[in-house]
């Protein structure tokens, strides 16, 4: 027999059953899997970068050019962006201008480092300048990496959707996420 309780509603399912669909976990773990990938190939990709700048000079002078490029060009694409787009709100582009700086930043960071230089800091100096440089870097390519992915999506939809990142959080998340992977690095001491 039965117990009485609360009926099920429409679709069948009670109150305490989950609405979760094998479709969701599967997409949820292929998501996942995606972003662990991602996330392992930025952090050698950062780890690979800064080992470059610091041991030579053409390297630095490279990522340096790189850096001032990469950056000016996020700040075009924020601003170039209109109040209604994916990234057009001032809550959006405040934290991202203050990261396309810090690229920029970067850029002239790297101008500046002599291998005798570099040798001649103590680690008190050395970690905030391959802090700066690191979440640089992970930015930047998280920032590509993203715009690629909304660029891409573009294209493959029928119909106008809406950007992968769309909300004021979900930038937050992306800065957060760069910040920790590029002051997670372990600066290249020698």
């Amino acid at each position: 027999r039965r117990e009485a309780g609360p009926a099920p509603d429409a679709a069948g399912a009670g109150p305490g059953d989950a609405m979760v669909s094998p479709s969701l976990i599967f997409n949820g773990s292929i998501s996942g899997f995606v972003g662990v990938l991602l996330g392992i190939i930025i952090s050698l990709i950062v780890n690979c970068t800064l080992v470059e700048i610091s041991i030579s000079s053409f390297f630095s002078l490279y990522f340096g050019v790189l850096f001032v490029a990469v950056g000016g060009i996020i700040l075009w694409r924020i601003f170039s962006q209109e109040a209604g787009d994916g990234i057009g709100s001032t809550a959006k582009r405040k934290p991202l201008a203050a990261f396309a700086l810090l690229i920029i930043v970067s850029g002239l960071i790297c101008f500046s480092l002599e291998q005798k230089w570099y040798r001649g800091l103590s680690a008190v100096l050395k970690v905030p300048i391959y802090v700066t440089l690191g979440t640089s870097v992970a930015f930047a390519l998280t920032f590509s990496i993203v715009d690629l992915v909304n660029y891409i999506l573009g294209f493959l939809q029928v119909a106008v959707a809406k950007p992968f990142i769309e909300s004021a959080s979900q930038v937050y998340m992306v800065l957060v996420a760069s910040l920790i992977m590029g002051a997670a690095v372990r600066p290249p001491f020698r």
